[in-house]
């Protein structure tokens, strides 16, 4: 029997993912909990280094960044260091973890009073706005996307959470886990709950599901999309 999987990252990255898992033991159903939206925006300070912290926020920002520009980059990610590296970015140097990761890596590069721009959502980054305001940095964050709780495929999630058969759900952030837990009220399907494993990226996220009555939650060793789907491929093995 095949592992129905469900998908609750924003489109494109759902698409991507579904495409990564041996058909024979994994059938991706993708039912997006999340909607990005490009947003307008404006600034015209040339920075000294760009922080992205989504792969959003490299789909959403125009880079006018020369292709030998040695403008330094710092992803959070392999996936957006990848996204990056094809917007044309060089000089990039990828950080894998989480925003304290992060952080350990900014603190090398706050000796010097230098600009930092970060293209990122409406939501703001508290972690990442507290590190700042105790340096002499500038940090500028560039809001080009808006990240919308949103139920892209109504009728594809509930037949999913109705159906007790062999299945997962993967959710990818802490918003996504709050637009989920809003869908299983909407829909009352809360005791449907019993029959469904989760897997997130990391406990913050779990924390947000904990109010629902999943058969079980896993917490990926890492917080990326290699370390799920290690995990993904590991429970269907076992």
């Amino acid at each position: 029997m095949k592992l129905k999987l469900l998908i609750t990252r924003p489109i494109e990255d759902a698409v991507e993912m579904s495409k990564l898992f041996n058909s024979k033991k994994i059938l991706p159903i993708i039912s997006p909990m999340i909607k990005i939206r490009k947003e307008a925006y404006n600034y015209s300070i040339k920075p000294d280094i760009i922080i992205l912290t989504s792969k959003n926020g490299v789909r959403n920002f125009d880079f006018s960044v020369d292709k030998n520009s040695k403008t330094k980059v710092l992803t959070l990610g392999e996936e957006t260091r990848k996204l990056a590296r094809e917007k044309g970015l060089e000089n990039i140097k990828s950080v894998n973890g989480d925003t304290n990761s992060l952080i350990i890596e900014l603190e090398k590069l706050i000796n010097l009073q230098r600009t930092f721009l970060h293209p990122t959502s409406q939501i703001e980054n508290k972690k990442l706005k507290f590190f700042f305001d105790s340096s002499s940095s500038n940090y500028i964050p560039v809001k080009c996307y808006t990240s919308v709780k949103h139920n892209e495929n109504p009728l594809i999630f509930q037949n999913f959470m109705k159906d007790s058969r062999y299945s997962l759900i993967s959710v990818f952030s802490s918003r996504t886990a709050e637009s989920l837990c809003n869908e299983i009220k909407e829909y009352n399907l809360s005791n449907f709950c019993k029959t469904k494993k989760v897997i997130v990226l990391s406990q913050a996220i779990k924390d947000k599901l904990d109010k629902l009555e999943f058969d079980e939650i896993f917490v990926t060793p890492k917080p990326n999309l290699e370390s799920m789907i290690q995990k993904i491929n590991y429970l269907v093995e076992r």
